[in-house]
């Protein structure tokens, strides 16, 4: 899919925070208006956004002579 929108982000970390907030007794406290670029910012080293590739390109590129041969003979 797409990757979230800032807004879609924020609601996504609010819905987090009122079931963790319902579980433990604790009253919901609404996130801040940058939290989601905040949260970017923090952990951008371990969120990126990619383009990945079809799956009948991964397959095309999986079948050579060799995974061939090698196939042909598990079935045998």
């Amino acid at each position: 899919g797409f990757p979230f929108t800032h807004q879609s982000l924020y609601e996504k970390g609010e819905e987090i925070l009122k079931a963790k907030g319902a579980a433990q007794g604790t009253p919901f406290k609404p996130l801040g208006k940058q939290w989601s670029h905040n949260f970017l910012n923090r952990y951008r080293h371990r969120i990126s956004t990619y383009w990945g590739t079809s799956l009948h390109q991964s397959q095309g590129r999986a079948v050579n002579a060799h995974t061939k041969k090698g196939w042909c003979m598990l079935l045998k």
